[in-house]
């Protein structure tokens, strides 16, 4: 199991590609973004990553509090990029 992080985005989106997990780490700065396929931009907060025996989960925390979970059901099923397509998965299998 592969699990990549980039920020360069600004947009939370946990992929998954050919065997690699995609972490889109989202922006707690100036200058959040939307995700391709969403009108919504997406809120401040950070990465969380629950390793367990047999799995590992993503999720970020909302800003300010850090409490709440970024709602996935808000986001797109699928992103496109120029080559490859990510589906949406946050849990590891």
């Amino acid at each position: 199991m592969k699990l990549y992080f980039t920020g360069h985005h600004h947009s939370f989106y946990p992929g998954y590609f050919q065997k690699t997990h995609f972490v889109s780490q989202s922006c707690l700065g100036s200058g959040p973004t939307r995700l391709d396929g969403s009108d919504q931009t997406s809120p401040k907060s950070f990465t969380v990553v629950d390793f367990y025996s047999d799995h590992f989960e993503i999720y970020a925390l909302k800003a300010p509090l850090y409490l709440e979970k970024v709602d996935l059901r808000s986001m797109p099923e699928i992103i496109h990029s120029r080559d490859h397509v990510l589906t949406l998965r946050a849990r590891s299998e």
